[in-house]
């Protein structure tokens, strides 16, 4: 079984293509009221001879569903819950509102490196069958959630499913797809008139 160069071309490009999705994604991830909306209580339960303190946190975090899409899934979307971390010796100098976001910060993290491998595979999966539109949606969906929390992301979605269902009824081809077409065009048409 061969494979012709224009099914690798493909594959490259929906390769190429997830991988922005999730860079842009993964930045979106970085800015805290819009991936998640959090507050944890500390404890310090012991502190080592170094600095370091080991800390009892309850943190209570509701994620972006189109950021966190594992964690919703997975039925941790809205996520309360203790552990147990080890923190950096800066508290010392900080105090404890430092420690309490230092520990928001560190379960949102362990749940970024789940997601983040997740939602690649699901960008794959949508470019490999086409519905690059999607894309579109889950962004929309994201940008909603700092607007209007977990509803605002839904609504966000839903009403970027409806847009993108319009244009591709209208005009036969999806969002992206004519956004391409109609740029192409004018370039070249900006091209032949110099």
């Amino acid at each position: 079984m061969r494979i012709e160069r224009e099914e690798l071309l493909s594959l490259a490009r929906t390769l190429v293509v997830a991988g922005c999705a999730l860079a842009f994604f993964m930045v979106l991830s970085i800015f805290p009221d819009f991936s998640f909306v959090g507050e944890a209580s500390t404890r310090v339960e012991d502190a080592e001879p170094s600095g370091f303190l080991w800390v009892r946190a309850y943190a209570n975090i509701t994620y972006n569903p189109f950021l966190y899409t594992f964690s919703w899934l997975s039925g941790q979307g809205i996520y309360s819950g203790n552990f147990l971390f080890l923190s950096k010796p800066p508290y010392n100098v900080y105090g404890p509102r430092l420690l309490d976001d230092e520990a928001v910060h560190y379960a949102v993290v362990g749940q970024l490196r789940i997601n983040a491998t997740f939602n690649f595979v699901l960008l794959l999966l949508l470019g490999l069958l086409g519905a690059h539109d999607l894309y579109v949606c889950m962004i929309v969906g994201a940008v909603g959630f700092p607007i209007g929390g977990v509803l605002g992301a839904f609504a966000g979605f839903i009403v970027a499913v409806a847009v993108v269902s319009y244009v591709k009824r209208r005009h036969g081809a999806g969002v992206l797809e004519s956004g391409w077409n109609s740029l192409q065009d004018k370039v070249e048409e900006n091209w032949v008139n110099g």
